[in-house]
């Protein structure tokens, strides 16, 4: 079998397999239970410090993406039409080593690759 068409089929069907959509909520604090479908964007002050939101993967484990520019690494984030999306991707370094995007809520998955 071609390994291009290989590939385009193995990814093709993760993307379909774990499809997994998110929507956000602003809070004060990290909640002690982290809905499976919320992306929690953590405020204190003016600013927003944090995103926390459980791994899309199905590992159970949460992420805490940070979002202060002073310290690195740091995410951004952009709202549009009640839909959340993040950048630049995530990679799990530890626990299931997932790699993924979230645009418009929606998680996209990106091929493993040696780092």
């Amino acid at each position: 079998m071609n390994k291009i068409f290989f590939d385009k089929v193995v990814s093709s069907f993760f993307q379909n397999r774990f499809k997994k959509k998110y929507r956000f909520r602003n809070v004060d604090d990290i909640p002690k239970k982290i809905d499976d479908n919320t992306i929690y964007i953590v405020q204190e002050g003016t600013e927003p410090e944090t995103l926390v939101f459980m791994c899309p993967c199905g590992c159970q484990q949460p992420v805490l993406l940070n979002l202060l520019k002073d310290t690195h690494p740091f995410w951004t984030f952009q709202i549009e039409k009640r839909k959340i999306s993040l950048f630049p991707s995530v990679i799990r370094k530890k626990g299931c080593h997932s790699h993924y995007c979230i645009k418009n809520g929606t998680v996209i998955w990106v091929r493993s690759c040696a780092v």
